[in-house]
């Protein structure tokens, strides 16, 4: 008996041929009724993997300061989300902070850093390439001593420079804040490139950050303050303070809007969880307690209200591509607790050491900013 073989063909196989635009992208998986493609992640060539979700892949964090006891920390993590892998980068900012926040561009994080549970108008920025900081000066920004607030040299205003028709105000500057700030709300304008910083414990004033100038503008008056936190969807930011007040940011006109119908924490200890699945995490209670809220991006509505995997507050936020982590937080001390949490299904777990912030014993109310390999669809506006 004779038995015939032969190699089957790519398209006997279900394996396309891959278009010249293609040359070097991955293969996906298609769906039952159609076959696989060819493409880059985050390609706008397919709608499987493009647009606001995958204009950019998120990889990889960065946990910022933080504090033990009455320690604040210079301190950097990073994390990489695929091993769920956190190293440590060493004392890496220019100053010591904790009770802060922040925002991150495409490139790079920035937060407000004055020390331990200290307002001040500092802002430190560290590459999400590295974690390394990109200033050591002792005033911040680029200015310097003797030199007011803002500029090295003139102003940008009287040479025409501005961005936006509103929103933005005629207090323009460097990377330094017009006025001291403390523990505000922010949120990060991924598509228009903008980070907020809204009120906080200094009043309501608010500040923005055009990331591709790196010029600090201050905002439109913001609806509440006390301590607060924030998160960022596709087409607005989400604050909010203690007490239950809540409002939005809106990245096209730079405008302030109404809150939504969760429920925020009475003395704003709790930190919010982004995604870009459509809705944010953020507990419900006071520090150490296990309520915890799930709202809409788009309007703010309240979809459920998953329990906490532990009591706690403070913690240190790390947004993510389909997951995201707490990497320490304060459930009557300050730790290095990490939870990761599985945005589709609320799923939470608790995290061993390999994905746990090292450095120090204790690393709460620091700042979580978060990087991807490469962006795929910008869309700066």
């Amino acid at each position: 008996m004779t038995i015939y073989s032969r190699t089957r063909s790519r398209t006997e196989q279900g394996i396309p041929a891959p278009a010249e635009e293609a040359r070097g992208g991955l293969l996906m998986a298609g769906s039952s009724t159609e076959g696989g493609y060819w493409q880059y992640p985050g390609s706008p060539g397919s709608a499987l993997a493009s647009g606001w979700r995958y204009r950019s892949i998120y990889t990889h964090g960065y946990l910022a300061a933080g504090y033990k006891g009455s320690n604040a920390w210079r301190a950097v993590n990073k994390t990489w989300h695929q091993t769920d892998t956190t190293l440590y980068c060493g004392e890496q900012l220019d100053r010591e902070g904790s009770y802060l926040s922040g925002t991150y561009s495409d490139h790079n994080g920035y937060i407000e850093n004055n020390g331990h549970t200290t307002a001040g108008t500092n802002l430190s920025s560290y590459s999400l390439a590295n974690g390394q900081t990109r200033k050591i000066t002792t005033t911040g920004g680029f200015s310097s001593s003797g030199v007011s607030y803002g500029y090295v040299g003139y102003n940008p205003l009287t040479e025409g420079l501005s961005y936006g028709t509103s929103g933005y105000g005629s207090n323009v500057g460097g990377w330094n804040f017009s006025t001291s700030v403390h523990d505000c709300a922010t949120a990060s304008g991924i598509k228009t490139q903008e980070g907020m910083w809204a009120t906080g414990t200094q009043g309501t004033a608010t500040h923005s950050l055009h990331f591709a100038s790196e010029v600090m503008y201050t905002g439109p008056t913001g609806s509440g303050s006390g301590i607060g936190t924030g998160c960022q969807g596709e087409d607005v930011g989400w604050l909010m303070n203690a007490g239950n007040t809540k409002y939005s940011y809106n990245w096209s006109n730079r405008s302030m809007g109404s809150g939504g119908t969760w429920t925020y924490g009475t003395d704003g200890q709790c930190k919010a969880l982004s995604t870009k699945h459509g809705h944010h995490y953020v507990g419900t209670g006071s520090n150490v307690t296990g309520g915890q809220d799930k709202f809409a991006d788009s309007n703010g509505a309240l979809i459920s209200s998953p329990a906490k995997n532990h009591t706690n507050g403070e913690e240190n936020q790390e947004d993510g591509q389909d997951w995201g982590y707490t990497m320490g937080d304060y459930n009557g001390q300050q730790n290095n607790w990490t939870v990761k949490y599985i945005y589709t299904t609320d799923a939470q777990t608790t995290m061993g050491a390999a994905c746990m912030p090292k450095g120090h014993y204790g690393q709460s109310s620091g700042f979580c900013s978060t990087g991807a390999a490469s962006v795929c669809d910008v869309g700066v506006s």
